[in-house]
């Protein structure tokens, strides 16, 4: 399939993606762009293409006006008059298409003092690439390295986000979705929540509700049964590789990892249900619960003291997908440990640890 078609296949996804990269924290974006634009333009021919020339009149400025008609021998007005159209919003530009100055190997005869947006062109190693939706798609219609580094900034920086049956999520924009993460469906994520890498949120049979402040972590998966509703009340904590399946789970409560909760279980307010639990479908606990086992079962109430241990962790937690917008970014590895490479910090300890 050739690029266009593929360009022309992917256009709506293409156009939403480039939409959403002006509405969401982007500060890695652009060192990531910039690093995709030198590899993809690294291994690009473009003599061996030269669509954009072919096909787009070139836009031009006064300058470009000046030096091109000295270069070829004619006063400004003279040049005007061969060779630029002005649009109806008063923008020149070099009158048909292919280009005057495109030659027959595809090189350019004024390519040393080519318009500034033909040097420019397809702006994809510039800062306001985020703010261009509609340029940078058509540019994708046209350039296949455009089209490229759009797909190469997709894998980094799309989290895998689905539409089902006409059920689109809906994301706060504080919260932060991995793009290793998949979110399908009816599922609604409120205030600075943190999804991690490998969840998987199927909202697809019935309704996810993730309050304020909740995380899921790495490998959990979030499902139910046709009709049901899963919910995650505010300050929910759900530990890495979980299971929620048709569940609710309370206010500040924390489920432990690699944990079961099946369907329409309950786990109440400020509960703490330890690693590897499974809790049957149907089965309610109170609040302040600290539940244990397989099967499921109450050990104790939880204290004020483990409460604050709790929602310490989870405030770590409330504080990562700003992190993760401001400092997360996919890199080459370094081969060699650089000597000052700093110690983190132990600002969190276990609970047997805590003091």
């Amino acid at each position: 399939m050739l690029h266009t078609e593929y360009a022309h296949l992917n256009k709506k996804e293409n156009e939403a993606y480039l939409k959403s990269l002006n509405t969401r924290h982007n500060e890695g974006v652009f060192p990531q762009l910039k690093a995709i634009h030198e590899e993809v333009f690294s291994k690009t021919d473009c003599l061996s293409c030269a669509n954009c020339c072919r096909t787009l009149p070139a836009l031009l400025n006064a300058s470009d006006i000046k030096r091109i008609a000295k270069h070829i021998g004619i006063n400004t007005k003279q040049f005007i008059r061969s060779f630029v159209l002005e649009d109806i919003n008063g923008e020149m530009m070099l009158n048909g298409v292919p280009c005057k100055f495109l030659n027959d190997d595809n090189s350019c005869s004024i390519y040393e003092i080519r318009p500034d947006a033909c040097r420019r062109y397809p702006h994809t190693d510039e800062k306001e690439y985020i703010r261009r939706a509609t340029l940078n798609l058509a540019n994708t219609l046209t350039c296949p390295a455009a089209y490229e580094i759009l797909e190469k900034l997709k894998r980094h920086f799309l989290p895998m986000i689905y539409e089902f049956n006409g059920y689109i999520p809906v994301i706060d924009e504080s919260s932060y979705v991995h793009p290793q993460a998949t979110v399908t469906g009816n599922v609604i994520i409120g205030r600075n929540v943190y999804i991690g890498p490998s969840a998987a949120l199927r909202g697809d049979w019935g309704q996810i509700i993730i309050e304020d402040g909740c995380n899921v972590q790495e490998n959990c998966t979030l499902h139910m049964f046709p009709g049901k509703t899963v919910i995650l009340y505010r300050d929910a904590h759900i530990g890495h590789g979980a299971i929620i399946h048709g569940a609710s789970i309370g206010r500040n409560s924390m489920i432990g990892m690699n944990s079961v909760i099946m369907d329409e279980a309950v786990v109440g307010d400020e509960c703490i249900v330890g690693a590897l639990t499974f809790i049957k479908a149907g089965q309610s606990f109170p609040s302040r619960s600290l539940v244990v086992g397989n099967p499921a079962r109450i050990i104790k109430e939880v204290s004020d003291e483990m409460l604050d241990w709790k929602t310490e962790g989870t405030t770590l937690y409330q504080q990562l997908p700003s992190d993760c917008m401001h400092s997360l970014r996919p890199c080459e590895p370094l081969r060699s440990i650089p000597p000052d490479r700093p110690t983190q910090q132990e600002v969190y300890k276990y609970f047997g640890k805590k003091q």
